[in-house]
């Protein structure tokens, strides 16, 4: 789980992160 990336992919990757 990386906050840099969660932000970043925050609509489609939301279930993923």
């Amino acid at each position: 789980m990386h906050i840099g990336e969660k932000k970043k992919k925050n609509k489609k990757s939301k279930r993923k992160f």
